[in-house]
């Protein structure tokens, strides 16, 4: 069935979308606003600051190295135009679906930690042993 011919309502009704979508649409299809795609056509806002290689570029850094931080990421871009390292994130989280990772205190913290434990756990064994 032609579009054209339909009231504003069926289409919103059989389509599951909004009024204003359909007329919107509509409008585009009278004025000859479109060429064969209602999907492809400028949209304006604010232009993306990551372009398509250096999105490879993060992509493979990250691939080599998952624990990158994105300030390091950014130094070795070296890119002629500056992208802050909150763009890096945001990009690694929202476009790539990596997820932050936080880093591990240093080693010799965690081996500290476990001795303290594992003290603790044979002082304690120790004194069930004298009074048992």
């Amino acid at each position: 069935m032609d579009p054209m011919c339909m009231k504003q309502k069926d289409i919103t009704t059989s389509l599951n979308i909004s009024q204003g979508a359909v007329s919107k649409t509509l409008k585009r299809i009278r004025n000859k606003d479109f060429e064969g795609d209602l999907r492809s056509r400028k949209r304006s806002g604010r232009p993306l600051e990551i372009t398509p290689r250096t999105d490879a570029r993060i992509k493979r850094i990250v691939q080599d190295d998952p624990t990158m931080s994105s300030v390091d990421i950014v130094s070795e871009l070296n890119l002629t135009e500056k992208i802050s390292a909150r763009t890096i994130r945001h990009h690694l989280m929202i476009k790539l679906n990596f997820k932050a990772v936080k880093p591990a205190k240093s080693l010799s913290f965690l081996l500290k930690i476990c001795e303290t434990a594992l003290t603790s756990v044979k002082n304690t064994k120790r004194g069930h042993l004298k009074n048992g």
